[in-house]
């Protein structure tokens, strides 16, 4: 099986068109490539732009951290409430107890991931 054949993206029902002017040198690279996987130049470019974007998107989507960087990403999602009032408050923000570890209280994740998307608009 081709790479491209496992990609579900680009299998089914061809109804969408899209149109690019590229070099010719840029043409013949890329019916060659095609050629060579036994596909033609459209099927060869959808599926490979189709790789690349989702591998873009992954990325996207991802975060990566150095281990300093980690560590206060984790103490900002960790902390222990000094008393009852202060665990209130916590509450109210989004913090959770931390299973059999009190008064040790965890940023709740969908807090984060909402957090996250605000900053990103």
């Amino acid at each position: 099986m081709l790479a491209y054949e496992a990609d579900l993206s680009v299998q089914g029902q061809k109804t969408a068109r899209m149109e690019q002017r590229t070099t010719r040198q840029a043409k013949e690279l890329i019916e060659q490539a095609a050629c060579l996987l036994g596909v033609n130049a459209s099927e060869f470019m959808v599926s490979v732009a189709a790789k690349a974007a989702r591998e873009i998107l992954r990325d996207h989507e991802q975060t990566r951290l150095t281990v300093p960087v980690h560590q206060e990403f984790m103490r900002a999602l960790v902390l222990d409430s000094l008393n009852e009032r202060a665990a209130k408050l916590y509450h109210e923000i989004g913090f959770i107890d931390l299973t059999n570890h009190a008064p040790r209280m965890l940023m709740n994740m969908r807090v984060v991931r909402a957090a996250i998307a605000e900053a990103c608009k």
